[in-house]
């Protein structure tokens, strides 16, 4: 489906998978494949599950950011992709920044390219007089 998409496309091993050292901008998952039970989290890359069906609660459903039944459309997959792709960048900032920005004095929000709030760490909440739950994207407009 994906030839002559402009998607440039590497088949993995499931090992290859969990050693999270990936350097792809998406990866796609085939929820039928016989080790899938086996997989681990994504480490940080944006992940589309394929599947026939709902996949049982475990690792494999975890790691996906995003689950594409089949049959699907080729227009279908290249739209999902290209939204994983674009939200990439913004999700691997906010993972691996979470813990540093939580444990930090001074109050962190992070907004995005719609103002809408990515990230906010608890002291931010402090500062602005909001518990997290009632402090929202339009409140910073």
């Amino acid at each position: 489906m994906l030839d002559a998409a402009g998607w440039a496309i590497e088949w993995m091993t499931a090992e290859v998978i969990d050693q999270g050292d990936l350097r792809q901008d998406v990866i796609v998952l085939d929820a039928a494949h016989p080790l899938a039970a086996d997989w681990s989290g994504r480490r940080g890359t944006p992940t589309l599950l394929i599947a026939d069906e709902l996949p049982p609660e475990g690792p494999v459903q975890e790691a996906a950011d995003d689950l594409l039944f089949l049959p699907l459309r080729k227009q279908e997959l290249l739209a999902r992709l290209e939204r994983l792709h674009s939200r990439a960048p913004l999700e691997t900032l906010r993972r691996q920044y979470d813990k540093t920005f939580a444990s930090m004095a001074v109050g962190i929000i992070v907004i995005g390219p719609e103002f809408e709030i990515v990230f906010a760490n608890p002291r931010s909440y402090e500062v602005v007089g909001h518990r997290e739950e009632t402090l929202s994207s339009n409140a910073i407009r």
